[in-house]
């Protein structure tokens, strides 16, 4: 099995190739604005250094956020541009769900999980103990912290 993982939800791009169902490379680098021109070229770069061709990809995993909307929306657009010619599925992964599923099994508490945006702005979403979101993706600046950070 032979996949690629792409995260463009932030400023950092990640990427992720596993070969023969081994993790060959676990790349990340800080894109910033650029995602649009380097996208593409940095995919074809990793591929070609593991001699892996397109065609060889079963499966494509995209984020899906939160995070920024633009390197989202290009994330997406490029995980189509590849896929749909070769006919390789591709899946939406929410950062929050990988997140919370890194964490031990035993839990017996809520769990937040919160990510930086920009600035001073910060993404939540709240778990149960058995990992299933009680509440959806959410959004809070320093300046208005929410309460359950305090209880």
């Amino acid at each position: 099995m032979n996949i690629l993982v792409l995260d463009t939800s932030s400023e950092k791009f990640s990427l992720l190739i596993v070969k023969n169902n081994k993790i060959i490379l676990n790349y990340s680098k800080i894109l910033k604005r650029t995602y649009s021109k380097n996208l593409i070229p940095i995919i074809k770069k990793y591929l070609n250094k593991n001699k892996l061709q397109i065609n060889k990809i079963n499966s494509i995993f995209i984020s899906l956020g939160p995070g920024s909307f633009t390197g989202i929306r290009i994330g997406i657009a490029a995980v189509k541009g590849i896929s749909l010619p070769h006919k390789i599925n591709v899946y939406g992964f929410s950062n929050m769900e990988i997140l919370v599923n890194s964490i031990r099994k035993d839990l017996k508490k809520k769990v937040v999980i919160i990510l930086k945006s920009k600035k001073e702005d910060y993404y939540y979403q709240i778990f149960n103990s058995n990992k299933k979101p009680i509440k959806k993706i959410s959004f809070f600046s320093l300046n208005d912290l929410p309460n359950f950070l305090f209880n």
